[in-house]
């Protein structure tokens, strides 16, 4: 990767971490041979998808590869007694 590309990713992955509409601290973004892959993991579907979304309107002419997943949450969480 190089240093421009380390730049524009470091600034696309702040993006999303900034965006109302995905707001994830936790994602990785890497850009190579004109494609921006997203790995990581976000709370919803809505911001899976927008994740494609925002980074479509700041890099438009990057292939973005969106291979984040859904966080899966126990319905019935176990309860942790504190003594």
């Amino acid at each position: 990767m190089s240093k421009d590309d380390a730049y524009r990713a470091a600034h696309l992955q702040a993006a999303l971490a900034d965006d109302p509409r995905v707001h994830e601290l936790e994602l990785d973004v890497l850009i190579r041979a004109g494609r921006a892959q997203v790995t990581g993991v976000v709370a919803t579907n809505d911001r899976r998808d927008a994740v494609r979304k925002v980074l479509a309107d700041l890099a438009p002419d990057l292939e973005i590869d969106n291979l984040t997943t859904v966080a899966e949450y126990a319905r019935d969480p176990s309860v942790e007694r504190m003594r």
